[in-house]
C-alpha cells in the first residue's frame, strides 16, 4: 500500500467518523436508535468485529513501523494520521460518541488553524496592498511634482528670457535714441559752425573789401592830394621833352593852369593830360610835364 492510499483511506475514515458525530449531536434520537440497533449486531456479530478490530490495529501498527525503517522519518504528518488512526480503531468498540468528539476537536483545531492562516494571509495581502498603494501614491505625488518642478523651471526661464529680451529692446532703444539725439546735436553744431564760419568769412571778407576800399580811397586821395605824375616812357613825351616843350611843375600846378600859363587858355588843358598820360588835372610837383609842339 502506497503513502497516498492510506492517506485516502485515513481521511474516508474520518470523514465517516465526522458524519456519525454530528448525526449524534444533531438528532440524538435517531443516534440512541442506531446505538441500540449497533448493540444488537454487536451481539450478533461479536466475533467477526473482534477479528476485524484486530486487523484494524494490526494494520496501522506494520505500517508505522514500515515507515519507522524504510520511509522518511520526517514525515511527522504520516505518522500522526497512523496514530490517530490507531487511536480511533482501538476505541471503536468504546462507542462512536467519543470518536466523534475526538473528530470534532481536531476538525475545529483545523478550522482555527485554517481561519488563523487565512487571516494572516489576509492581514499579508491587505499589509501588501496598502504598501502598493502607498508606494503608487508615492509615486504620483513625486512624478507630479517634477512635472510641477520642470512647468515651474520653464516658467521662470520664459520669463527671464522674456525679461532679458525686454532689457535688451530697451537698451536698444535708449542706446538708438541716444544716438539720434548725439547726432541731431552733432549736425546742429556743425551747422552752427558753419554758420559761424561762413559769418566770420563774410565778416572778414566785407572787412578786407572796406579796408581794401579805404585803402583805395586813402591812395587815390593821397595821389590827388599829392598830383599825378606823368607817363614818361611814351615816345611823344621823349620827343616833346627833347625839343625842349616842358614845364618843371611846382605844387598846385594843374594841367589848366599850365595851358593858361603857356597858352593863353585851357584849351590845351586835356593834350596836355594826354600826352603826359595824367590820371587828374592835378600835377605832381617836381615833375617835368611834356608841353605840345603845336
Amino acid at each position: 500500500m502506497s503513502q497516498n492510499n492510506y492517506r485516502d483511506k485515513v481521511e474516508a475514515h474520518r470523514q465517516s467518523i465526522e458524519v456519525a458525530g454530528s448525526d449524534a449531536q444533531t438528532n440524538p434520537g435517531r443516534a440512541s436508535r442506531r446505538a441500540a440497533r449497533n448493540g444488537q449486531e454487536k451481539k450478533n456479530n461479536n466475533k467477526l468485529i473482534t477479528i476485524l478490530g484486530s486487523i484494524f490495529v494490526l494494520v496501522p501498527v506494520l505500517i508505522l513501523v514500515y515507515f519507522s525503517f524504510f520511509a522518511n522519518s520526517g514525515d511527522k504528518t504520516t505518522q500522526d494520521l497512523a496514530n490517530s488512526d490507531v487511536n480511533v480503531q482501538s476505541s471503536n468498540g468504546n462507542g462512536s460518541s467519543n470518536s466523534g468528539a475526538v473528530a470534532t476537536d481536531d476538525d475545529k483545531d483545523k478550522q482555527t488553524k485554517a481561519q488563523q492562516i487565512e487571516q494572516e494571509k489576509a492581514k499579508k495581502a491587505a499589509e501588501a496592498q496598502e504598501k502598493a498603494e502607498k508606494k503608487k501614491a508615492a509615486e504620483e505625488k513625486a512624478k507630479k511634482e517634477r512635472i510641477a518642478k520642470k512647468k515651474a523651471a520653464k516658467e521662470k526661464a520664459a520669463k527671464e528670457k522674456a525679461a532679458k529680451e525686454a532689457a535688451a529692446k530697451a537698451a536698444a532703444q535708449k542706446a538708438a535714441a541716444e544716438k539720434a539725439a548725439a547726432e541731431k546735436a552733432a549736425k546742429a553744431a556743425a551747422q552752427k559752425a558753419a554758420q559761424e564760419k561762413a559769418a566770420k568769412e563774410a565778416a572778414a571778407k566785407a572787412a578786407a573789401e572796406k579796408a581794401a576800399a579805404e585803402k583805395a580811397a586813402k591812395e587815390k586821395a593821397a595821389k590827388e592830394a599829392a598830383g599825378a605824375a606823368p607817363n614818361t616812357t611814351t615816345s611823344a613825351y621823349r620827343q616833346s621833352i627833347q625839343n625842349g616843350y616842358l614845364h618843371n611843375a611846382s605844387a598846385g600846378d594843374t594841367v589848366q593852369s599850365i595851358s593858361i600859363r603857356y597858352y593863353g587858355s585851357t584849351a590845351k588843358a586835356a593834350q596836355i593830360r594826354q600826352l603826359n598820360g595824367l590820371s587828374s588835372d592835378k600835377v605832381q610837383a617836381g615833375v617835368k610835364i611834356a608841353l605840345p609842339m603845336q
